[in-house]
């Protein structure tokens, strides 16, 4: 028997799975999924081309938005665009325009 049950506590997003005789509680730590999701962008190329004809094949930048973030659920790393708006935000306040690490801020 298997079973899955995912929520929210307030605190963190989980996902808890029955396996047979086990229960495997997964914390969902999304932030950490947008990184991780631009590793395997870097690592796959016909992910990274699916990901790059978003921006060919819609014309709404939301629906381009909401496409990311179905392909990165899809690939198993879920995050949401606040998750994802937060962790570009903190990317541009430590590189500059060329994506090095900025010295100083």
């Amino acid at each position: 028997m298997s079973g899955r049950l995912t929520g929210e506590n307030g605190f963190f997003r989980f996902r808890l799975e029955k396996r047979g005789i086990f229960s495997i509680l997964f914390l969902i730590m999304s932030r950490e999924n947008v990184m991780l999701f631009y590793s395997v962008l870097d690592r796959d190329p016909a992910l990274r081309a699916r990901a790059l004809d978003l921006r060919k094949t819609l014309k709404d930048q939301e629906d381009v938005l909401d496409a990311f973030l179905d392909l990165a659920r899809e690939t198993g790393l879920p995050f949401t665009l606040e998750e994802y708006l937060s962790v570009q935000y903190e990317r541009a306040a430590f590189t500059d325009k060329e994506g090095n690490i900025r010295k100083e801020r």
